[in-house]
């Protein structure tokens, strides 16, 4: 029995030393292929708009019927109404899943339709009493129509993403609400999340958004505000539901989050613009970084995120879903820059929205500091603890 403790003891110990080796190395190895921080803040390559991830014909046309081997995302993001107000519209066009069932939202899925032949169109409107929501998962080769050369991606009867940097336009349509949603977008600067070649990349670009927002063919609210367009593409070979199946059975006799990921985006009327991401897995840190776009246009970098506190939890029923998810309706920011320390306290205006059964979209108002600056001003924010 002495022999038995004594071996049990010493794995322990050992696989504490590993996990603690782990922590250290993943983060350098991925900042060693990582080329985020080499890339041009104030350009687009086009390369990093048009899509990445698809099928060819032999003729050159793209395939919607096999199976791809990753899949692209593009969102846009657009603030109206006052400055104390934290109303925002969304869209995103993706064709393809993450590949994880809590983060996707497989019970939105058609009857029949595989995991593997789907796009998303996705539409969310605060309002004060619920969020809007359009959420589906459409037949890719049915709908989706794109151009690989260029960036020119539809969905029929849903929506539209086309241009070259820095100009775009976005035409997305909620069939449910009969609301339209048409934005003319030009682009200045950009903050990269990640670039890892033949793995995930991801930026957001900020600039000038202008359109309209229609229900039923009249108008709902004119759109003249600093906005967000961002593209993410990562390769996806399979899902990853079975990796995290033994990770669920232990999680029921032994609770602790797997993944915990908060991205916020910041603007206000004066011109200050930027987020921050925080993301880990398993403990790890995978994503700890961010920046501002002062008015005037300086750059500030956050260094480091070195706290997110959470208060006023809520758990809120989700439609369809097995569990309910938990947010916070205020959480306390508080990272390094280059200009001294920024500092927020951001708290929740509208529900949020509920993608999926750990996975939340949300728009906030701020007050903080950058330095010996007072900020205050709107957000957005993506919120997934698993």
């Amino acid at each position: 029995m002495f022999t038995l403790w004594y071996t049990l003891l010493i794995g322990s110990f050992a696989a504490f030393i590993f996990f603690l080796i782990l922590q250290r190395i993943i983060p350098l190895v991925i900042n060693c292929f990582d080329r985020s921080n080499l890339n041009d803040r104030y350009h687009l390559p086009p390369e990093y708009e048009i899509p990445r991830y698809f099928a060819i014909n032999p003729d050159g046309s793209v395939n919607a019927k096999r199976k791809w081997p990753g899949w692209d995302g593009w969102y846009f993001l657009a603030p109206f109404g006052q400055k104390d107000s934290a109303r925002l519209v969304r869209g995103s066009i993706m064709t393809g899943m993450y590949g994880v069932e809590d983060i996707d939202n497989y019970q939105r899925l058609m009857l029949n339709l595989s995991t593997d032949n789907v796009i998303e169109c996705l539409f969310t409107l605060p309002q004060p009493e619920i969020t809007l929501l359009s959420h589906e998962y459409l037949p890719k080769d049915l709908y989706l129509q794109m151009q690989p050369d260029h960036l020119d991606v539809t969905v029929a009867n849903r929506g539209k993403i086309t241009g070259k940097w820095p100009e775009y336009r976005f035409e997305l349509s909620d069939p449910q609400d009969e609301i339209t949603l048409s934005l003319r977008y030009r682009a200045q600067d950009i903050i990269w999340w990640a670039d890892v070649p033949e793995v995930f990349s991801y930026f957001t670009s900020f600039g000038h958004m202008e359109g309209e927002l229609t229900r039923s063919g009249e108008l709902l609210q004119d759109i003249n505000s600093m906005g967000s367009f961002e593209h993410g593409f990562a390769k996806k070979c399979f899902n990853y539901d079975p990796l995290f199946f033994p990770v669920r059975i232990v999680k029921r006799l032994f609770p602790f989050n797997v993944i915990r990921y908060h991205y916020d985006l910041l603007f206000n009327e004066e011109g200050l613009h930027g987020g921050l991401m925080c993301s880990d897995g398993f403990g790890i840190k995978l994503r700890n970084l961010g920046g501002v776009y002062l008015p005037g246009g300086a750059y500030v970098k956050i260094k480091k995120i070195t706290s997110i506190q959470y208060e006023h939890p809520r758990r809120m029923e989700i439609d369809c879903m097995a569990r309910p998810v938990t947010f916070y309706e205020r959480w306390q920011v508080k990272a390094v820059t280059e200009k001294g320390i920024l500092s927020y306290t951001a708290r929740q205006v509208h529900p949020p929205a509920h993608i999926a059964r750990h996975m939340i979209y949300y728009s906030f108002l701020f007050d903080g500091s950058l330095g010996d600056q007072r900020l205050s001003g709107r957000g957005y924010g993506e919120y997934v603890c698993m």
